[in-house]
């Protein structure tokens, strides 16, 4: 029996896990790829914007990968292997999961799989000291076995230096590259390297999983969004959506929408979509999930009506 390689993508929210992957399977259109892929909200948006190129998606959502290891992640990858026949499957992570028991379980699974990648997408643009506290971001550090420094483009020198030397400090010996918009040479993904093994008296990523307080809300509709409408609402509160994605219709076009905790961005999107109409999840830790729904509704409902 031959193993079917795996690679497991974690890191915080808004670092560009997704984003990497869909370079990766895009690059590489001879290969199949599967991807199981993990959204912290009751609607999953990873889910479509990889199935344009993955050969099957599987999504977990409404949850945390994490804690679904002794029955969905095992399940998702047996039906794979079973219905499939992949080249390789992909692992996405929620930004909320930690990769620890993850990838107990992943090896659990051998032979029909091998993990042959560990790699933790990092954000730039964060001050370093804002997530080291963080033990969800700190176990895909020293778990890892590529750290993706992502958003080179976007980070001060100062910023960039604090990172590259916090991730010597805490993972010497993982391969760290740097990146814009998840992108890395896609050969350094497949070239089937296995997570190594700790030295002795190295330290070791724990799981001391306890979810952080964090609230959920979909906004969905099937009227067009007015730009004008979307850029208030993040105007007045985007700082308070610590992460935002989805699909917007505006102007006749469905657009791809992405923001991180203030910033945000809106991109054409032609790919199919498993529900046409204007879905957007929010994900906050400072408003309750009434407060989004009425905010949002408020800003983007003509009406005050919606679906969400």
């Amino acid at each position: 029996m031959t193993s079917v390689p795996t690679i497991l993508v974690s890191g915080p929210l808004g670092s560009g896990k997704t984003s990497l992957l869909r370079h990766l399977i895009g690059d590489n259109a001879g290969l199949r790829f599967a991807a199981i892929v993990n959204d912290f909200g009751e609607v999953g948006i990873d889910g479509d914007l990889l199935r344009a190129s993955a050969s099957r998606v599987v999504e977990v959502a409404n949850g945390c990968i994490c804690c679904a290891t002794q029955s969905e992640l095992p399940f998702s990858v047996r039906m794979i292997l079973g219905q499939y026949d992949p080249d390789y499957i992909v692992i996405e992570m929620s930004g909320e999961g930690d990769p620890t028991p993850v990838v107990r379980a992943l090896k659990r699974l051998a032979p029909l799989i091998v993990l042959t990648r560990h790699v933790a997408v990092l954000d730039l643009t964060l001050a370093p000291d804002t997530l080291i506290g963080d033990h969800v971001t700190r176990n895909a550090i020293l778990g890892a076995d590529l750290l993706v420094l992502n958003k080179t483009d976007l980070a001060s020198a100062a910023t960039q230096r604090l990172w590259r030397r916090l991730v010597s400090r805490m993972n010497a010996a993982a391969e760290t590259l740097e990146a814009r918009h998840g992108v890395i040479e896609s050969s350094i993904l497949l070239r089937g390297v296995a997570p190594r093994e700790r030295l002795p008296g190295a330290e070791r990523p724990t799981h001391e999983h306890r979810h952080r307080a964090l609230e959920s809300y979909c906004f969905r509709g099937d009227q067009e969004i007015e730009r004008a409408r979307l850029a208030r609402l993040m105007g007045q509160h985007g700082r308070n959506f610590i992460r935002a994605k989805g699909f917007v219709r505006i102007e006749g076009r469905m657009h791809e929408f992405q923001a991180v905790r203030g910033g945000w961005s809106l991109t054409p999107f032609e790919g199919a979509l498993s529900d046409g109409g204007t879905r957007i999840v929010f994900l906050s830790r400072s408003l309750a999930k009434e407060t989004m729904r009425s905010l949002c509704e408020a800003a983007l409902s003509p009406s005050g009506q919606s679906a969400g």
